[in-house]
C-alpha cells in the first residue's frame, strides 16, 4: 500500500496526507499531475510578485499567493496494512 502526502508551511513543515492506494503507478501519476499543477500556479502567481512579495496593486490575491507559497511538492511512500 501507498500513501500519498504533501508538504505544508513555511517555518513548520507538515506532511498532509491525500489518499493510500494499492497501486504503486496511481501513487506516482498523481504526485507527477500534483507537483507539474502546483509548479505552474507558482509561477502564474509570480508575475504579482516584486523582490518575493507580492504587490500592493494585487492585495486580492494575497491569500491565494500565500497559500501556494506554503504547499510543497507531493511524494508517496509505502506502507504496511494492519
Amino acid at each position: 500500500m501507498y500513501i500519498v502526502k504533501y508538504f505544508y508551511g513555511s517555518a513548520e513543515i507538515e506532511s498532509i496526507p491525500l489518499f493510500v492506494t494499492k497501486d504503486a503507478q496511481i501513487a506516482s501519476d498523481y504526485v507527477i499531475k500534483f507537483n507539474e499543477i502546483h509548479r505552474k500556479w507558482k509561477e502564474y502567481y509570480r508575475q504579482f510578485e516584486q523582490n518575493g512579495i507580492i504587490t500592493e496593486k494585487y492585495d486580492h490575491l494575497f491569500e491565494r499567493w500565500y497559500s501556494l507559497r506554503n504547499i510543497g511538492d507531493a511524494y508517496f511512500c509505502e506502507i504496511e496494512e494492519r
